[in-house]
């Protein structure tokens, strides 16, 4: 997946961590299949990376005091502990059925001809980045949450332009992000893992008698 040169061990595992949530670290092959080397943006004095091509679904890496990096994986299930400078190490297969979902494939695997965006990007685990984006002709848009029994939430999106899921993967996965038309059945799997993860727990009622906060301050 990658190496770096000139980081320390905290901007390694953000750096990690980033390509994990945008989806590169899933990618079979660099951008350009002549070189190894992916510069980095935005890392500061992290400077360059060494792809690591491998096709499972990485969800959790660590590092250790003793210069070795650990990731899980989720399908097929297993653990690889890799050394920082060699990427020597070993692999662990762990027991259990297998948990392939091609919804959550979709998901979380950029769309053919994209540079590492997936959806899971912007929605990590199905919800929200937090983000505020600004697009030219709608202007400022908050990144939405998809998570927990949205698809009783539609029409979907912002302005509510979009009657069902397979309208919206039109107007997002295919038009914005320039993937292939998902199959009817895909798009009704990633609907079905859509709903099936949870929602975050709603805010508690205000108590009787307390005003609400004022936007903005920090009480």
């Amino acid at each position: 997946m990658y190496r770096n040169l000139s980081c320390t061990t905290t901007q390694l595992a953000l750096a990690a961590l980033s390509a994990i949530a945008a989806g590169l670290a899933a990618c079979s092959s660099p951008p350009d299949d002549s070189a190894n080397l992916l510069p980095s943006t935005g890392l500061g004095t992290c400077g360059v990376y060494r792809w690591w091509q491998h096709s499972s679904q990485p969800i959790a890496v660590a590092f250790t005091a003793r210069g070795r990096v650990v990731f899980q994986f989720r399908e097929p299930a297993r653990i690889e502990v890799r050394d920082v400078d060699t990427f020597r190490g070993v692999d662990i297969d762990l027991p259990g059925d297998s948990v392939m979902d091609p919804g959550h494939a979709l998901f979380h695997e950029p769309p053919s001809g994209s540079r590492g965006i997936a959806c899971a990007s912007c929605h990590p685990e199905a919800h929200e980045d937090g983000h505020t984006w600004r697009f030219d002709k709608l202007g400022l848009r908050r990144t939405q949450t998809v998570a927990g029994g949205v698809l009783k939430t539609a029409p979907f999106h912002w302005s509510g332009d979009q009657s069902d899921l397979t309208h919206l993967m039109q107007e997002v996965f295919v038009s914005r992000m320039r993937g292939s038309p998902p199959a009817a059945r895909d798009v009704e799997l990633l609907g079905r893992f859509l709903d099936n993860v949870p929602a975050f727990p709603a805010s508690p009622p205000r108590r009787p008698g307390r005003r609400p906060a004022r936007r903005g301050p920090v009480p």
